[in-house]
């Protein structure tokens, strides 16, 4: 009687294990390399810049890639992952990009500790895929800081926004236009930078 007991509670646990949902497959991506754009080869940031991860909302600090409906609700594509959370796939990103550009010799991240004289921090207010009148669009903007880190005061501030159209509905094309608009940000955000140091 123990013995068929035993045998039984065995069945039911291997059967138990059986219905177990099989673990879900993820993309995982990252962000299209930049595209380095020079148009005055002379030009040199003259300081030590560093760059930081930015303030994001909650929904921002994760790894998903969001979609905003026109009913204002979020969702995540299915299945699909960013590398990393968004404030350091931003980060990693920017860094990488602005280390491609001859003008910026003394660069550093948040990570490095090493001494700098600026640190190009902001918040990522979006970067999503948002969809209106039957359309998508990858949109991004981000509100860059230049801040003194002597003193840590405010240098310099600037609205940074761009919006992409996407080409279907596919998880690739939301990250080929997110990729897009973050280009679109960084470039202008370049030549910013080069104006502020010029002043």
């Amino acid at each position: 009687m123990r013995l068929a007991l035993i045998t039984l509670l065995s069945v039911g646990w291997l059967s138990a294990c059986t219905v177990l949902p099989e673990a879900e497959s993820v993309d995982v991506y990252r962000l299209h390399p930049a595209t380095t754009i020079v148009i005055d080869s002379s030009q040199e940031f003259p300081s030590a810049l560093r760059v930081s991860r930015p303030l994001v909302t909650d929904l921002l600090a994760g790894n998903r890639v969001l979609r905003l409906h026109t009913d204002q609700s979020f969702s995540a594509y299915s299945g699909t992952r960013w590398s990393s959370a968004i404030p350091v796939l931003w980060r990693d990103w920017l860094t990488d990009a602005l280390s491609q550009h001859p003008g910026f010799s003394q660069l550093s991240s948040d990570v490095d500790n090493v001494a700098a004289d600026l640190e190009l921090t902001g918040t990522l207010r979006n970067f999503h895929i948002e969809t209106r009148n039957g359309r998508s669009y990858a949109v991004v903007q981000f509100d860059a800081r230049l801040i003194k880190l002597t003193g840590r005061s405010v240098s310099a501030q600037q609205r940074f926004d761009a919006r992409v159209a996407v080409t279907d509905n596919s998880s690739g094309a939301a990250v080929a236009a997110l990729s897009q608009a973050t280009q679109a940000v960084y470039t202008d955000m370049v030549a910013w930078l080069f104006t502020q140091e010029s002043r």
